[in-house]
């Protein structure tokens, strides 16, 4: 009879390992990007809702809420006020590995309350 050997090698194990911490290193880094893009979006429709009309106002108040929240990628001369609407839009760079970067672009868009 001939047995058939099952299983990975040696070479696989490793391989396999290379992957998996490679992916939890990238998740480390891009996950608090995302938790400070949902925490901004959040702010931003919360300020959309306040009642909130002049942009003056609007940005004094997203620099407020900014400081409480400690944020340094966005700042409230990337929000973008409309008579509709108010949304923001930037960009986070992720340095990886060596001279590679992970760039990624935010924008998100809430209507304004017509109070």
């Amino acid at each position: 009879m001939h047995n058939k050997q099952r299983g990975m090698g040696l070479v696989g194990i490793f391989l396999l390992l290379v992957g998996i911490v490679l992916v939890a290193v990238l998740g480390m880094k891009v996950g608090p990007v995302y938790i400070e893009y949902f925490t901004v979006k959040k702010m931003v429709a919360d300020i959309a809702n306040s009642g909130e009309s002049s942009p003056q106002e609007i940005r004094a108040s997203f620099n407020r809420r900014a400081q409480i929240e400690y944020f340094d990628d966005i700042s409230a001369d990337d929000l973008i006020i409309t008579k509709d609407e108010l949304g923001f839009a930037y960009e986070k760079r992720i340095p990886l590995i060596g001279n590679l970067t992970l760039l990624i672009d935010f924008e998100g868009y809430s209507p304004r309350s017509n109070r």
